[in-house]
């Protein structure tokens, strides 16, 4: 009777054993307290440009870019990239299991003076583990899905004024002589885009960074420009122009050689063509038209040359042309050079002339 009551019990614990066991509890021969199996993690790689970045991760010193660390936790991380002379960097980058983030980050160098930052990861739910190139500039990339917020305030910088071309250089002729101007050398430190105010001295201004200008009338003019920004405005040196009056007009003083008579001139001028007419007096008397001639150049001292269409006299055989080459001095008052009374019997006779008015 004994013995079955040892073989009662131990049906009874072997039955109870079971009962556990199909509850979860170990069965004979497990060990109670083992230890739990690894929580996932996974890789971070780190990269900037320029290289040589700190780098913190959740506040941790993890070295210098390029850096990869391994077997981080799986799940989001703050991670700082900070280099002398740069903006720092921040963001929040989540770790996939099994997986490896790669960040990639494009320094700002700190020549922009930045009055707020406050930069925010994305949630959670909108990041995605394993992304390719995050490129960014002082957090971009993040700030165009809405989750970086940032204030950049940048000082700004006059532009620098340069100085004034004129060309041509030389005194002008009133009415004539299309000057242009150039600023030369303006820039702007920002990049911003620039314009030009430009005062002619006259009464008149202009725009643009070069300009052409004609002055209707002589006289001594000063030329400024006014540089400006977006912001600030600066003017450059002065330059200066003289302008005389052109070579038409009425010129008189010389004597032709053939026939003793005294000549004048009456000008027309257009850019470096001349017009108009040749009156004698004296031993000859009259008027011809048709007198036509050019002008070296649209400033003084310049080559000046004309002729008149051949005439004839009376009581003297064959045709008659009185021409003049000489040069005309920087105040444009006179005209130096060779008076000739061309025949075509007699030949030609020249001699020196000076023309003034």
């Amino acid at each position: 009777m004994r013995g079955g009551r040892i073989h009662s019990r131990t049906r009874v614990v072997s039955c109870l054993l079971a009962g556990l066991m199909v509850l979860g509890f170990p069965g004979p021969g497990l060990v109670l307290g083992a230890p739990a199996p690894p929580s996932p993690s996974g890789n971070l790689s780190v990269d900037s440009d320029p290289a040589g970045a700190a780098v913190l991760v959740d506040g941790q010193a993890q070295g210098t870019t390029p850096v990869a660390l391994q077997a981080l936790p799986a799940g989001d991380h703050r991670v700082r990239v900070v280099k002398d002379g740069y903006l720092d960097n921040s963001r929040v980058v989540k770790v996939a299991a099994g997986q490896t983030e790669r960040v990639q980050v494009r320094l700002t160098h700190s020549a922009m003076t930045t009055v707020t930052t406050q930069v925010e990861g994305r949630p959670a739910s909108e990041k995605k583990g394993g992304s390719g190139k995050k490129w960014a500039l002082i957090g971009l990339a993040a700030a165009g899905a809405g989750a970086v917020a940032f204030v950049i305030i940048t000082k700004n910088h006059p532009p620098v004024p340069g100085t004034i071309g004129v060309s041509p250089s030389g005194t002008g002729m009133a009415g004539v002589t299309p000057y242009t101007f150039t600023s030369v050398g303006s820039s702007d430190p920002d990049n911003d885009p620039l314009t030009y105010e430009w005062n002619f001295g006259d009464g008149t201004t202009g725009s643009g960074q070069s300009t052409t200008h004609t002055y209707a009338n002589p006289g001594s003019f000063s030329v400024d420009v006014t540089v400006k920004d977006k912001k600030e405005s600066v003017s450059a040196p002065g330059a200066s122009v003289t302008v005389a009056r052109s070579v038409a007009g009425a010129w008189s003083g010389a004597t032709e050689q053939a026939f003793g008579a005294r000549v004048s001139v009456n000008l027309t001028q257009s850019s470096t063509s001349l017009g108009g007419s040749m009156t004698f007096s004296g031993s000859l008397s009259g008027t011809l038209s048709g007198l036509t001639g050019t002008v070296s150049a649209l400033t003084y001292p310049c080559t000046v040359n004309f002729t008149t269409r051949p005439f004839g006299i009376g009581g003297f055989p064959g045709s008659f042309t009185v021409s003049f080459s000489g040069t005309a001095d920087a105040s444009g008052s006179s005209m130096t050079g060779t008076i000739t009374t061309a025949t075509s019997v007699f030949g030609n006779f020249s001699r020196s002339a000076t023309f003034s008015r």
